[in-house]
């Protein structure tokens, strides 16, 4: 590649170098990327922790673990200091593969080498334990970090609700909720997630009830919140309730129309137009309901 370029003329630099890579990296032709950077290094060009960073970013998107932690050591081998932004990319890696444990003793060593932490490392690591299921750990490390100047935000806080909720821990992640609305204002995602946690967990009133403070807080429902309440109820066996909420959407989202017509569950799927709606479960409800004959004149406009 490198000796195409020259052919044409191109000049290589650091930069240039690096933009090549990241766009080997994202079609994924990792094999192609550490091939040319290896002739770069040869031909004594300037590589960077810009472009050790790409390619240790793009061996974990293909969960090449082993291939990322090989790119880490030969950088520092060949003295490139690494920053902050890379030491991101490796932690985040790690921890997306499911390796919070590792990426804990790389945070070590960032702090060991007098670089300071950003929002972006400590999420990685509170999102990597919500991942694994160690809730309790994850609670920890945001303790901790937070004792040492890590101010979280919002993105955050629903990482650790919706861990909470993911394992079952309603109540717990209840209580964390209303201590987060005692300290700052909370967004649609956070009360999607706590809803999501209610509904997860067959509580349909509950969920119902955040719905209204919502409205009332001026808070924008979204597909998120009416897809989970409609789900509970479906799988409670409140079809008219489930009904009625699905009118109350037709006409707030209006668009991307889905007809029902005729008595039977037959003629329904016959004459039904199911489009993308982006979240929103409504073809399994409409095919509930048309089973139990109650299709008749329902009409859903959705996006």
């Amino acid at each position: 590649m490198m000796r195409e370029m020259g052919q044409k003329g191109i000049k290589m630099n650091t930069i240039t170098l690096n933009t090549i890579l990241d766009a080997l990296c994202k079609e994924r032709k990792l094999d192609e990327a550490r091939s040319l950077l290896d002739s770069a290094r040869k031909r004594g060009y300037i590589v960077d922790e810009v472009s050790y960073s790409t390619l240790i970013t793009g061996y974990f998107r293909e969960e090449k673990v082993e291939k990322a932690l090989e790119m880490w050591e030969e950088m520092k081998k060949i003295k490139i200091i690494p920053t902050v932004s890379t030491f991101n990319s490796l932690i985040g890696g790690l921890c997306h593969n499911g390796k919070t444990e590792l990426a804990m003793e790389k945070f070590d060593e960032l702090a060991e080498s007098g670089l300071l932490p950003d929002d972006t490392t400590f999420n990685s690591i509170i999102l990597g334990y919500c991942k694994e299921g160690r809730v309790e750990k994850a609670f920890e490390f945001y303790n901790e970090s937070v004792r040492h100047s890590f101010k979280p935000d919002s993105y955050t806080c629903n990482i650790l609700l919706n861990g909470l909720c993911k394992e079952g821990m309603t109540e717990k992640a209840l209580n964390f909720f209303n201590s987060l609305i005692e300290e700052r204002e909370v967004d649609t995602v956070t009360y999607n997630t706590m809803i999501s946690g209610f509904c997860k967990d067959r509580k349909v009133k509950e969920a119902f009830d955040l719905l209204s403070e919502m409205e009332e807080k001026k808070l924008e429902p979204d597909r998120f919140t009416y897809n989970s309440i409609v789900t509970a109820l479906m799988e409670d066996g409140k079809l008219s309730e489930a009904e009625e909420l699905l009118e109350k959407v037709s006409v707030k989202f209006g668009s991307a129309k889905q007809s029902l017509q005729g008595q039977t569950h037959e003629n329904a799927e016959s004459k039904e137009e199911l489009n993308n709606t982006e979240g929103i479960a409504y073809s399994d409800v409409i095919n509930e309901l048309c089973s139990r004959g109650r299709s008749k004149g329902v009409t859903v406009e959705v996006t």
